[in-house]
């Protein structure tokens, strides 16, 4: 499941006052417009590859702004944004769903920073809601990359080939993530689907 670009649905907020804000508001507008158009099939291999570099390159430098404190959310959907780029748009599948695991495993120190403050619950059970089906579409496709033999950084799969050396089993992180999701409900609010998010995503470091 891809996940939706955030900016398109109007969850990144406008009017910065901080610099910072303004700054790293700039890069991820750029990275999700340049991400956007490489989901376009019709451009050339070539066009692609550039288009895919220019999205890369302006989420980096939106996650390097939005790490300061006060940034959370943001710092959250743009790394969501930047999983989907990496998982869908590149042309390194292994390396790509490698750096993409490292990226939602660094979120749980900014996921409780964001279940303190309510005043945004609704974007944020919807954040949580795609963080989820992201996190399992992600280990979901690890886990057959492993069983193919393919060499995914920091996984492996029992019985498979070329597994990637030491690391996590895939099919078994895999069934956890699903066993931590079991019960996951919007109506349960942010406080106690973070701690569900968090618990799960943890289980990647």
């Amino acid at each position: 499941i891809e996940t939706d670009h955030f900016l398109l649905q109007g969850l990144v907020r406008e009017g910065f006052t901080p610099a910072t804000g303004r700054t790293g508001g700039t890069h991820h507008k750029l990275a999700s417009l340049y991400h956007a158009q490489a989901r376009d099939t019709c451009h050339s291999v070539r066009k692609l590859k550039r288009l895919f570099s220019l999205s890369d390159s302006n989420y980096q430098k939106a996650m390097s702004y939005f790490k300061e404190s006060g940034f959370e959310m943001e710092y959250i959907q743009v790394v969501m944004e930047f999983v989907g780029l990496l998982q869908y748009s590149s042309t390194a599948p292994c390396s790509a769903l490698s750096a993409c695991s490292t990226l939602l495993s660094k979120l749980p120190r900014y996921l409780k920073v964001v279940s303190l403050g309510t005043s945004r619950e609704n974007e944020q059970v919807k954040m949580l809601s795609l963080l989820r089906d992201q996190t399992l579409s992600l280990l979901k496709s690890i886990v057959l990359l492993v069983k193919q033999g393919k060499s995914v950084d920091g996984f492996v799969c029992e019985g498979a080939s070329g597994g990637g050396g030491a690391g996590h089993d895939a099919k078994m992180l895999y069934a956890a993530a699903l066993r931590g999701f079991q019960g996951f409900d919007v109506q349960n609010g942010v406080v106690v689907l973070t701690k569900q998010v968090s618990d799960v995503l943890k289980l990647l470091e």
